[in-house]
């Protein structure tokens, strides 16, 4: 499995986690006065989010919109 495949992935596991756990994260932590155990929590959550958000972004940026790339080499397992 190639890097990119690898950072695809996981990106899309963290994503997707985000978005089923928003409203119980809603409901028990942005209702809440700001404390230390709230700010490590919402410090983890999101720098998780961004750092993912970021790692897909730069593995990817070696591709260009005007490179002649197929579907294949972008998502050739290693072959």
């Amino acid at each position: 499995m190639s890097y990119q495949t690898q950072t695809a992935t996981s990106t899309a596991v963290i994503f997707f986690e985000y978005f089923i756990t928003l409203d119980r994260e809603i409901n028990l932590f942005w209702k809440w006065k700001p404390s230390l155990p709230v700010v490590l929590f919402m410090a983890n959550r999101y720098l998780i989010l961004i750092s993912s958000a970021l790692a897909l972004a730069t593995e990817f940026n070696s591709v260009t919109w005007t490179d002649r790339v197929s579907v294949h080499q972008l998502f050739s397992f290693g072959n």
